[in-house]
Order: C-alpha cells, then sequence, then structure tokens
C-alpha cells in the first residue's frame, strides 16, 4: 500500500520508497554524477551516431589537405595522409565505449560465477579457487595483456580478450567476499532449510543482494579498461589501421609531438574526459547505492 500523508483534510498518496528510487532520488542531487552521466551519454551517443556527425569518412584521405592545423576547414587539422583528425576522434569513441563496457561485461561474465562459487562452497573448493585467483593476480595487468595481444594478435575482439582475461580477478574477489558475509545471515539458512539448492540460492537470494557493489565495480572499472585499451593501441597492439582509436593516435603522433602538438593533444584529452565522465558517474552512483546514506 502506497504511503501517504494528511494535509489540510486530504490525505496525500505518495509512491513506497525503495532502494532504487532513493538511490535515483540521491543520484539525480548530485552535479558531479549527473554531469558525468551527460558526458557518458554525449559519449555513447558519438559512437553511435558517428557516421551521422563526422564530416569526412575516418579513412578518407586528402594528401593536399596534409599536416594542416586546426582552422575552420579542419576544426582539429589533419594528419600526414590529409584524413580530418576530427572525424577521426569521432569514430574513436566507437573503440573506447566498446572495450570500456563490453570488456567489463566479459569480466563479469568469468569473474562473478567464479567468486560465487567460490564464496558458496568454501572448504577445499574455495582454498583451491583463491589459489587460482591469487596465481592469476601475480602477474602485472598490463604485461600479461600485452603478452596476450602478441599472442593473438591485434584487432578489437583481441582486446575485449585480453582485457577481461585479466580484469575478473578483481570482480571474483569482490563478489566470494559479499558472498562469505551473506552467506549465514538468516534468510539463506530458512532458504536451506526448506530445500532449495545451491544454484537457486545464489541465484535468487545471494546475488541479488550483492547487485549494488557489482553495479558500482561495474561502473568504475570502465575508465580503467578504457585507459588500458589507450595504452594497447598506443604501443600498436590494439585495432587494426585505418581504424581510429584514440591511444592509437596518440602513439602515432609521438614522433610528431613538437611540431604538430594538436596530433597528441586532442586524442588525449578525448581519453581523459571519457575517464573523467565514467569515474565521476560512478562515483555519484557508490553514494547514491551506500545503504547509510539520507536524503
Amino acid at each position: 500500500m502506497a504511503a501517504g500523508a494528511i494535509a489540510g483534510g486530504t490525505r496525500i498518496e505518495r509512491a513506497p520508497s525503495s532502494l532504487w528510487r532513493d538511490a535515483a532520488r540521491r543520484f539525480a542531487r548530485n552535479k558531479l554524477a549527473m554531469a558525468g552521466l551527460v558526458g557518458v551519454i554525449g559519449l555513447v551517443g558519438m559512437a553511435i551516431f558517428a557516421p551521422q556527425i563526422a564530416p569526412y569518412h575516418y579513412a578518407k584521405a586528402n594528401y593536399s589537405a596534409a599536416w594542416q592545423f586546426p582552422n575552420p576547414a579542419f576544426p582539429m587539422g589533419t594528419d600526414g595522409m590529409g584524413r580530418d583528425f576530427l572525424s577521426r576522434i569521432i569514430y574513436g569513441a566507437r573503440v573506447s565505449i566498446t572495450v570500456g563496457v563490453f570488456a567489463q561485461l566479459l569480466a563479469f561474465a568469468i569473474g562473478v560465477p567464479f567468486g560465487a562459487i567460490s564464496g558458496l562452497y568454501g572448504g577445499k573448493v574455495d582454498y583451491f579457487m583463491m589459489r587460482v585467483v591469487d596465481v592469476a593476480a601475480a602477474f602485472p595487468r598490463l604485461l600479461f595483456a600485452i603478452l596476450i595481444m602478441t599472442l593473438l594478435g591485434s584487432g578489437l575482439s583481441n582486446i575485449l580478450i585480453a582485457i577481461a582475461v585479466t580484469g575478473w580477478i578483481e570482480v571474483a574477489r569482490l563478489t566470494r567476499g559479499q558472498i562469505l558475509s551473506l552467506r549465514e545471515k538468516d534468510f539463506i539458512m530458512a532458504a536451506v532449510c526448506l530445500g532449495a539448492d545451491g544454484r537457486r540460492i545464489v541465484t535468487s537470494h545471494l546475488l541479488p543482494n550483492c547487485l549494488t557493489p557489482l553495479t558500482v565495480s561495474l561502473t568504475l572499472g570502465i575508465p580503467r579498461v578504457i585507459f588500458t585499451e589507450a595504452g594497447l593501441s598506443f604501443l600498436g597492439l590494439g585495432v587494426n589501421p585505418p581504424d581510429p582509436s584514440w591511444g592509437q593516435m596518440v602513439g602515432e603522433s609521438i614522433a610528431y609531438i613538437r611540431f604538430y602538438w594538436y596530433l597528441a593533444l586532442f586524442p588525449a584529452v578525448m581519453i581523459g574526459l571519457t575517464m573523467l565522465a565514467f569515474t565521476l558517474m560512478g562515483d555519484g552512483l557508490r553514494d547514491a547505492l551506500d545503504p547509510s546514506a539520507t536524503d
């Protein structure tokens, strides 16, 4: 039944409160979080509608217009092949957003079941699975991703695999910790007494109660993934040319940075703004979903 209050003899009905409704209200009041959300929506829109927004195709060469500094015809200048840099920046958003979102989802698809099984069964199963996590965590993430990309070769799909293979470890640890803290709760014990099997307990009781920290972790992990992709592309292990990537564009411009500063500046700024937008949104989401927060 909806909550209500009486004002001037008239009963005013209010929608019942819930975690997600209260979180949405707190999130909307956070100006920085809303700025981050607007930035993320803008970046996603730029990636989706790149063909409609970009003034030229990202691979269209015009050698007569090569090495032009920013001007009215080319607001971000051109590269050595005369390709419009603004168009390449716009299309480059596709790689960053795609890798940031899908690599994180793939890492969660690996880490969440792994951590849930480890935390639920405990004992020798937990010990063995956590040793696997410890061994995987011993390798530096970027170096391990470079090794995987060296073996698999460049390409967007291989980037997703390389980042997901190195990114599931923290997700597994977070999920395991949440499961361990929840499995001794009364509602879990009641489900066990009623005959619920392990799969039903995990999917219907444990994971839904882990949703808040996992959602925050997913959002805050996207900037780290974007930076990793930029680093791989900077080293020439990213997408295959002529497909544009901001990290790749920075790497290609290093040799000319003293003369054509804009070639490195604009993609570097876009990487920074993208990471900032996702970080602000993730921080706001974490604060909004904090159960101890009050309106």
